[in-house]
């Protein structure tokens, strides 16, 4: 997820700065983009996140057994 998110980064601000003239106005564009992304971004991966903590495993971990 988060490199599709960076190359979709990188590929809006390439389209901005060849259709914006002024470099200045195009790289507020692409922050603002980035910006929006990084939130699209953060809400994807809450979904990852795990409330509780896992308990440490004990014992041999070639077996994953726990005591």
């Amino acid at each position: 997820m988060i490199g599709t998110i960076s190359y979709i980064q990188t590929a809006i601000s390439e389209v901005l700065h060849r259709n914006i003239a002024d470099p200045e106005e195009a790289a507020l564009a692409s922050a603002a983009w980035n910006k929006m992304l990084m939130v699209q971004l953060d809400i994807l991966l809450a979904g990852y996140l795990v409330d509780v903590p896992n308990e440490p495993l004990t014992g041999s971990l070639d077996g994953l057994e726990e005591d």
